[in-house]
């Protein structure tokens, strides 16, 4: 599932095996083949894409589907159809299950009516988005670099005589879950979702309406002081990830799913403890104290509690805090041009399965 790019939509292989020792308790599937996950949160999350295996045949996840493009049909025109938001809400409300184990059925893919014109049509269509696509990718690339940029500038912090490794549970000394819907609850507010933590920075527009049987307390609504932290996934590299939340935003309910850990200031700047909590030290760590439950991976408060993050001293952390501020002005430029880039996209979209493009 990992080397499906829910933004790239492309499935990249792995590695390269004899079939036989993968015949069984895989998903197969050819090159060319696109692949949707059908589990949750991959799903609402965009994992749709076309295998580039360099190979005739792939195996990968249980949790795909395949659909393959008839003769009448352009497999990239197919492709974008499933990335449709309308098609990927849609899906979402017809996932059956429970909890982090919902999935889309196939009966709902096979039931999907796709505007078919010609083949001709079609591929023009498909090239159109691909092109759009293609402007999307060069800014996401820009924006990677400011992250490496970022990294750098940390990596520089640590190497102060003062850096010191410490115990996450010394950063947050206050851990807690926080709270999901309840079916029938009598109280209506908006949820997190994962992807409001797992993308790198907070999304407070990555939320939706949820039921409770009270209104929930305090200590489980976002606030500045709180490190987000993601509690269970199907994917092992999102279990754990973490981001800090950069002003209050009380009428949001963080779920289960997520552990909120209050930073210690005296400690640690929340910007610092974000970048060093993305550090491949901590990340191995986290995976190593990881238990996986049905296919979802999971961290708890104890298991995070344990992990240790290395840190510069407080008087260059503040300095390093003033670099990322730096950089993060060129980011909002960068995303600037990103939200337009995806307005433009999603326009586009649209308009070619309505017959307007």
């Amino acid at each position: 599932m990992a080397e499906l790019s829910a933004q790239g939509a492309v499935a990249r292989p792995r590695e390269t095996v004899h079939f036989g020792a993968v015949s069984k308790g895989y998903t197969v599937f050819r090159d060319q083949d696109i692949l949707a996950a059908k589990i949750t949160p991959c799903w609402e999350n965009g994992k749709v894409g076309q295998a580039h295996l360099g190979h005739e045949v792939g195996v990968g996840s249980t949790e795909f589907h395949v659909v393959r493009a008839k003769e009448c049909a352009d497999p990239r025109y197919l492709m974008h159809f499933l990335r449709l938001p309308s098609v990927r809400a849609t899906g979402e409300l017809r996932m059956t299950g429970s909890g982090g184990q919902r999935r889309v059925p196939p009966e709902y893919l096979r039931s999907l009516q796709v505007p078919t014109p010609s083949l001709d049509e079609q591929r023009r269509i498909a090239a159109i988005l691909d092109h759009a696509d293609a402007l999307r990718a060069k800014r996401r690339q820009v924006l990677a670099h400011l992250d490496d940029l970022t990294q750098s500038v940390f990596q520089s912090a640590l190497q102060d005589d003062g850096a010191e490794s410490v115990a996450a549970n010394e950063l947050m000394p206050h851990m807690r879950n926080g709270l999901s819907p309840s079916s029938g609850g009598a109280h209506r507010a908006k949820v997190l979702t994962l992807s409001a933590i797992t993308r790198g920075r907070f999304n407070p527009s990555a939320a939706k309406e949820g039921d409770f049987a009270t209104e929930p307390p305090e200590d489980k609504c976002v606030a500045a002081i709180d490190f987000l932290m993601c509690r269970g996934n199907g994917n092992p590299g999102l279990v754990g990830v973490g981001v800090f939340v950069p002003e209050d935003r009380f009428d949001l309910v963080f779920p289960d799913t997520v552990i909120a850990g209050r930073v210690d200031s005296a400690r640690v700047l929340a910007p610092i403890l974000e970048v060093a909590w993305r550090q491949p030290s901590v990340r191995r760590q986290i995976e190593q104290v990881a238990r996986t439950t049905n296919g979802t991976y999971k961290v708890n408060q104890k298991s995070l509690a344990s992990v240790h993050v290395a840190i510069p001293p407080l008087a260059v952390q503040r300095a390093t805090a003033g670099q990322f501020a730096k950089i993060d002005e060129a980011r909002t430029v960068v995303l600037e041009g990103q939200a337009a880039d995806e307005a433009l996209f999603a326009s586009l979209q649209a308009r070619a399965f309505s017959g307007e493009l």
